[in-house]
C-alpha cells in the first residue's frame, strides 16, 4: 500500500475493464453507480472490490483465504472469525488515516534495506505503485521478489516460494 488515492483509482479501473470485456451488465451499472475514486467512504470501497475480486482468478484474489484459512492447521475457526471480523473494523474505522497514505510522499528515504514480496496480479495494492516506490525510495539495499502466480496474498498462493524469500532475507541480514 504505497498511496491509496492511487491505489484505488488502478484498481477501479481494472475492475471496470475486466467487468467491460465480460460485458457483464451488472457489475459495469455497479461501478458506474459508484464512480471512480476517491471514495467517500469504506463502504464503497468495500463495493469496488466484491466486483474486482469477481474477475481475478480465485487464487490470486484475496477470497482465497476464505478457503485457504480454514485448513491451516496453526489456526482455529475462532481465530478466523476474529481475523476476519477485526480486518473490516479495523479498515472501516482507519479508512481516513488509509486515504492519507502516501509513501512516495512521507517516505522518499529509509536507513534500512527494504524487501517487498509482490503478487504480480495484486489488483488490491496494485504492484505497479509498488514497483515505483522502490525503484524511487534511497535506502542502503532495496530488493523487490515478484511472486508471478500470485495475487494480493503470495503468502498463501505461493507459500513455499515466499518461505524461501523469508528465508534468504534472514540469511542475508546475518
Amino acid at each position: 500500500l504505497v498511496n491509496i488515492a492511487l491505489n484505488e483509482q488502478i484498481s477501479y479501473a481494472f475492475a471496470l475493464e475486466r467487468a467491460k470485456e465480460a460485458n457483464h451488465q451488472n457489475a459495469i451499472a455497479a461501478l458506474s453507480k459508484i464512480g471512480a475514486p476517491p471514495y467517500q467512504n469504506f463502504k464503497a470501497m468495500m463495493k469496488q472490490r466484491k466486483w474486482l475480486l469477481k474477475f481475478l482468478p480465485m487464487e490470486l484474489s484475496s477470497s482465497y483465504l476464505l478457503r485457504a484459512i480454514p485448513s491451516s492447521k496453526e489456526y482455529t475457526l475462532k481465530d478466523w472469525f476474529f481475523f476476519a471480523k477485526n480486518v473490516l473494523s479495523s479498515n472501516r474505522a482507519l479508512w481516513n488515516e488509509f486515504m492519507a497514505v502516501d509513501l512516495f510522499e512521507k517516505v522518499p528515504a529509509l536507513d534500512v534495506p527494504v524487501y517487498l514480496c509482490e503478487g504480480y496480479h495484486d489488483y488490491q495494492a496494485p504492484f505497479e505503485l509498488a514497483e515505483q516506490y522502490i525503484e524511487q525510495l534511497r535506502t542502503p539495499l532495496k530488493q523487490i521478489f515478484w511472486f508471478e502466480h500470485s495475487g494480493h496474498s503470495p503468502h498463501i498462493s505461493e507459500s513455499k516460494r515466499f518461505s524461501e524469500v523469508c528465508l534468504y532475507v534472514k540469511n542475508t541480514m546475518m
